[in-house]
C-alpha cells in the first residue's frame, strides 16, 4: 500500500474518535504517537483535502474560531467503512529506516573513533527521547487506574456531549501505555546494543569474541 494511502487511514483512524481540526491531528500525533507513527504538515492538510474529496470526510468552519479561521473535519460513514477494511487487512511488514545506523554500518573503512563517535551521538538522542517516554509512561500508568487521561491528551479527546463525556477512557488509556511501552522496550534495546558495540569497538581482540557467543 503506498505511503500516502497509510496516511489516509492514520488520519481516518485519528478522525473515528472525534471531529478534529489540522492543528488536533498533528498534535495528537506529536504528543501520543511520534513513538511509531509521524506525520508533517506537509502530508497532514494535502491528505485531509483529499479525504474529504474522496467523501471519506466532511469540513466545516468551526464556531467561535475566532479572527483566523478554524476547520474541523467529520469522518463519513464511508470513510469508517474504508477504515474498517483497513483495520482488517493484514499488514505489511516492518520496514526500519534509521540515517546513524546507515552511517555507522558504512564507517566499516574509517577510524574506529569515528564509529565510536556515532554511537556516543546516538546514546545521547536515545538516554533523551527514553527521559521523555519514561515520564509519560508514569502518567499513563496513573490514567489506567483512574481513567483520567493526561489533560494534553484528555482535550484532544474531550467528547462533545455530556453522554459520550462520561464514558471510561480506561480502555483508551491501556492502549495509549501498551504502545508507548513499545517504544521504551525499542529504546532500551538501542542502548544495550550502543554499550556491545562500544564495547566491540575498543582496541581489544577480546572484545569481539565476547560479542559473538
Amino acid at each position: 500500500m503506498a505511503a500516502r494511502k497509510k496516511t489516509y487511514f492514520a488520519v481516518l483512524g485519528l478522525l473515528s474518535w472525534k471531529p478534529m481540526s489540522g492543528y488536533d491531528i498533528k498534535k495528537f500525533v506529536e504528543m501520543g504517537i511520534s513513538h511509531f507513527w509521524n506525520e508533517s504538515y506537509g502530508q497532514l492538510f494535502p491528505t485531509l483535502s483529499r479525504l474529504v474529496d474522496e467523501g471519506l470526510a466532511t469540513k466545516e468552519q468551526a464556531q467561535g474560531s475566532g479572527r483566523r479561521k478554524r476547520f474541523l473535519y467529520t469522518i463519513t460513514d464511508q470513510g469508517r467503512e474504508a477504515l474498517e477494511e483497513w483495520l482488517r487487512a493484514p499488514s505489511e511488514p516492518v520496514r526500519t529506516r534509521s540515517e546513524l545506523t546507515l552511517k555507522f554500518f558504512l564507517s566499516c573503512r574509517r577510524p574506529p573513533a569515528e564509529a565510536a563517535r556515532l554511537l556516543e551521538e546516538h546514546r545521547s538522542q536515545l538516554e533523551e527521547r527514553l527521559e521523555e517516554y519514561t515520564e509519560s509512561e508514569r502518567t499513563l500508568a496513573r490514567a489506567v487506574e483512574t481513567g483520567a487521561l493526561p489533560d494534553e491528551v484528555g482535550h484532544l479527546l474531550q467528547a462533545d456531549s455530556e453522554e459520550e463525556s462520561a464514558l471510561d477512557l480506561r480502555p483508551e488509556a491501556l492502549m495509549f501505555y501498551l504502545t508507548l511501552r513499545q517504544g521504551i522496550l525499542v529504546l532500551q534495546a538501542r542502548l544495550a546494543w550502543c554499550d556491545e558495540a562500544a564495547a566491540a569497538l575498543k582496541p581489544n581482540p577480546s572484545n569481539l569474541g565476547a560479542v559473538t557467543q
